[in-house]
């Protein structure tokens, strides 16, 4: 009876772990150095792709930062970033230059933070990846 508790009990540990084996976490950062880059574009093609993907899989977490002049494209094309958002896509916009583009109330779909916050989902990524 202990030796079939134990061995479910095992079972279901190395089932956990695959299963978090191949959970993919994607940080990226979006931040494009002029205002014709079409950075943001595909970084929204990017992700797209990823949600395709995760509707197969539901295994992938993506935290985006907007950063520079993403911001303040981020906040005028807020229909299809929510679209995002609503699928689970997590949106960070950086305090200090978001503070230039919009009011003090952030838009619903997206928090407010530092570099900090992105640098901490790039320790926890799997994948980094930048959009200039």
């Amino acid at each position: 009876m202990i030796l079939v508790n134990l061995s479910i009990l095992r079972f279901r540990q190395l089932k956990l772990c695959k299963i978090a084996k191949l959970i993919m976490k994607y940080s990226i950062i979006i931040c494009p150095k002029t205002e014709k880059s079409i950075a943001q574009k595909q970084a929204f093609r990017f992700i797209q792709a990823i949600l395709r993907d995760m509707e197969v899989q539901h295994m992938h977490r993506v935290d985006v930062f907007f950063y520079g002049l993403a911001v303040k494209s981020a906040f005028y094309d807020l229909q299809d970033w929510q679209t995002l958002a609503k699928k689970g896509v997590k949106l960070t916009a950086c305090s200090t230059i978001a503070e230039s583009y919009q009011p003090k109330e952030a838009h619903p779909h997206f928090s407010i933070a530092g570099i900090g916050q992105w640098m901490e989902s790039t320790i926890d990524a799997d994948k980094n990846i930048e959009f200039i």
